[in-house]
């Protein structure tokens, strides 16, 4: 690599924000020939600015993955050499969607998922890494992410594994500390007290933590995941948890510490022995002062769309802008939506695992809150396809940027009204 490739991608380690010391390396790559690297930086760096649903993003994004399907052997053999990874023999993983690389073959131990397994290159860096993709090195995979600032930049850390591997035990030191996202998945609760305790997490911002069920009582129905998203909370944005109903208001009604979070996605739990009604909790909820600063909220596994009235209701949410609502394939009535709110300033909308009645799509179209979105998300499914036509009228025309549909199967006669009215503003997505 020469003198200025080196300065230039030290400069982008050293402030993994700045996108100008980023296409100033696709510059100088361009100028020493890499073309397609080059070009691979700039169209993901353009990408991440736009929506994650525009068409605009999604045309980038394809380009993208084209030149690293057929590059990716290249630039990973530089980081495999960079790190201290064997590169003898066959790659031992496969590109996917998104530009990531995920293993060919699941970790023995554990049979991971191939999606929670991944090297995913962020802006034209591989800055994502999860700890089962770096199990095919002798070594622990923490002296690999110590070596990891001499190719990328380390902004995201994934941590899933069996928990009685030494291979996915928690990679404690200094490369911590340029880590702003965290998740922590299927792990051990050993990993989750070091998390707590780690001295070199000061850059971190956005945390995810998803317990696996073998230690849900110990995590999810104890206090160790909060103790986790406690001992971070002052620097903390965004916030992810899988947590049972009732425990939602336990901490979030007196937790000051998260009082600076503006991201907020809960996954609301219950076992099949435990039964709860999550209204009341959820009523507690959006009515704590310690989060309602809170820009961005999604609940997943919500019972009933009825128990958004508090939120629809509050003032105290008048600063909400984005709001994403997984039902989790519930049949829902959507009456809640007709009536007034109190979201005046929500600009994003999103609702999952929804089934559209016929019933279902007239109280959408008749929704206030859709006429003031720009960015309207719909996935589920439907009952009738003729039904569907009114969601055409859902959304304002002269205000929506995006209109997302992700529902399999869409008839092509509400699509095409839903094209002659949003044009290339409507992206029809697989759910």
């Amino acid at each position: 690599m020469s003198s200025d490739l080196e300065s230039l991608l030290a400069a982008v380690v050293a402030d993994p924000d700045d996108d100008t010391a980023r296409l100033a390396y696709a510059d100088c790559l361009q100028e020493h020939g890499n073309e397609p690297r080059a070009a691979f930086i700039r169209l993901q760096v353009q990408a991440e600015h736009l929506h994650p649903h525009s068409n605009a993003r999604a045309a980038l994004e394809a380009q993208a993955q084209v030149l690293f399907e057929r590059h990716w052997v290249e630039w990973w053999g530089e980081v495999c050499v960079a790190v201290g990874l064997p590169t003898s023999g066959p790659p031992g993983y496969r590109a996917a969607v998104g530009a990531a690389l995920v293993p060919r073959r699941s970790p023995g131990d554990g049979a991971l998922p191939r999606d929670q397994c991944p090297i995913t290159f962020r802006r034209g860096f591989p800055e994502a890494v999860a700890i089962p993709a770096l199990s095919a090195g002798s070594e622990l995979c923490g002296s690999y992410l110590a070596r990891w600032s001499s190719v990328s930049p380390l902004t995201e850390l994934i941590v899933v594994g069996p928990a009685n591997d030494p291979r996915y035990q928690w990679p404690e030191g200094e490369h911590l500390r340029t880590v702003r996202r965290l998740q922590i998945r299927q792990h051990s609760v050993d990993t989750l007290r070091a998390a707590r305790d780690s001295p070199h997490l000061g850059a971190l911002e956005h945390l995810t933590l998803h317990a696996s069920w073998a230690i849900q009582p110990a995590v999810v129905a104890g206090s160790l995941a909060f103790e986790v998203a406690a001992a971070h909370a002052p620097r903390l944005r965004h916030l992810s948890a899988r947590i049972r109903p009732n425990r939602v208001a336990e901490m979030f009604a007196r937790a000051e510490p998260f009082a600076a979070l503006e991201s907020l996605d809960l996954e609301l739990f219950s076992p099949p022995w435990y039964e709860s009604d999550q209204a009341e909790p959820l009523r507690t909820f959006v009515e704590s002062r310690h989060v309602s600063g809170v820009r961005r909220l999604a609940f997943h596994m919500l019972d009933n769309s009825d128990d958004l009235a508090p939120l629809l209701q509050s003032r105290a949410w008048g600063r909400l802008r984005a709001l994403d609502i997984d039902f989790g394939n519930a049949r829902n009535r959507f009456g809640v939506l007709r009536r007034g709110n109190d979201l005046t300033g929500l600009r994003e909308l999103r609702l999952a695992g929804v089934y559209l009645t016929a019933e279902a799509v007239r109280d959408l179209a008749a929704a206030p809150l859709l006429k003031r979105v720009k960015h309207f998300a719909l996935f589920g499914a439907y009952e009738n396809g003729r039904a569907l036509l009114p969601l055409v009228d859902a959304v304002d025309a002269d205000r929506v940027e995006t209109f997302a549909i992700g529902i399999p199967h869409f008839p092509e006669r509400a699509a095409n009204a839903l094209r002659a009215k949003l044009g290339d503003r409507v992206r029809f997505l697989e759910s």
